[in-house]
């Protein structure tokens, strides 16, 4: 019995002795096996007639707060997908004069493999429209999300998404 026992511990023991040096190494040469590279969105302001465009993007846990962005300016966040479970979203709302809308800026499933590490929009009138790598070009046009007053959350000051 106490034969069985201590094999079983140097089986334990080296198990762990394993992970360790295996932790180690990993820490070392700065590779995570859990964590996708970080992923940039890009969102260009492509609205006509020269006006700004108001934004406020969010996921579950992250609140990105209030941005301005002047006509053909960009402003971008970054941040690192969920790489067991494809389920990060960010969701953006969108305002200018006369208009507000909303749309789901970045939805793993949709875009981790379609833009990798960089996801540029432009935002139009119509929705906004991914850029296309294959054509070079913004071509890859969404439409807004739908309203749904039941389920509206106030992502911008005074105004309800």
């Amino acid at each position: 019995m106490a034969r069985k026992v201590s094999e079983t511990s140097r089986v334990v023991l080296g198990s762990m002795c394993a992970l360790m040096l295996l932790s180690r190494s990993c820490h070392a040469t700065d590779l995570n096996l859990f964590k996708h590279p970080k992923t940039t969105v890009q969102i260009t302001n492509g609205l006509p007639g020269g006006v700004d465009l108001t934004v406020h993007c969010k996921s579950k846990n992250d609140d990105l707060g209030v941005q301005v962005i002047h006509p053909n300016s960009f402003w971008s966040f970054e941040f690192r997908p969920n790489a067991i479970i494809l389920n990060t979203l960010y969701f953006c709302s969108f305002a200018w004069p006369g208009q507000f809308r909303y749309f789901d800026i970045y939805v793993e499933s949709r875009d981790l493999d379609k833009c990798g590490k960089l996801c540029m929009w432009n935002i139009v009138p119509d929705g906004p429209c991914a850029y296309n790598y294959d054509r070079s070009k913004y071509d890859d046009c969404y439409p807004w999300n739908p309203s749904n007053p039941a389920s509206r959350k106030r992502l911008l000051p005074g105004t309800l998404a």
